[in-house]
């Protein structure tokens, strides 16, 4: 079954101890609390913690000839705006042949060649902001992830918060 927003939600809240909410209709302290975890890339953070298969994409990354790099390197590539992390950096389209000498910097990748392949967790919502893909683990994830971020604020319950993350803190 695909996940979904409420589903996610409500995830959340059950992890926290918290009433489920009906629809994203309604208001109330948890949905304002879970909608500014959404809203600031809670998602995101999440795809950015592992290689998530369903998040992966591929493309093939020409250098951009009007930047150029401050130093050392002679090409620079812009990222692409849904890249989340890296996964390969190859100079051949098959992935075998790893580039090894290269710099990655916020929103460029340095390197010394003019075409480059890169293999990287997009939040595209073709793929990671696709919530029909995500798998029944990444779904888990995203759910205790949001109740971390709100179970001190809902319930003051520290134990809560670390059965949550999975720490011990007696």
């Amino acid at each position: 079954m695909a996940a979904t927003r409420l589903g996610v939600y409500n995830g959340a809240l059950t992890l926290c101890g918290e009433r489920m909410l009906a629809s994203l209709t309604e208001t109330g302290e948890s949905r304002r609390l879970l909608d500014q975890v959404w809203d600031e890339q809670g998602v995101r953070a999440c795809l950015e913690h592992g290689q998530w298969i369903f998040a992966m994409r591929t493309q093939q990354i020409e250098y951009d000839p009007s930047t150029e790099p401050p130093f050392g390197y002679t090409r620079a590539f812009n990222k692409p705006t849904d890249w989340v992390a890296t996964s390969a950096l190859t100079s051949d389209e098959f992935f075998r042949v790893p580039v090894l000498r290269y710099s990655d910097e916020i929103g460029y990748w340095f390197a010394d060649i003019d075409t480059i392949y890169v293999r990287f967790v997009s939040d595209d919502e073709d793929y990671g902001g696709n919530l029909a893909l995500w798998r029944p683990s990444f779904t888990e994830y995203v759910k205790a992830y949001f109740a971390s971020k709100i179970v001190m604020k809902l319930t003051g319950d520290k134990s809560r918060w670390a059965a949550i993350l999975g720490n011990d803190l007696t």
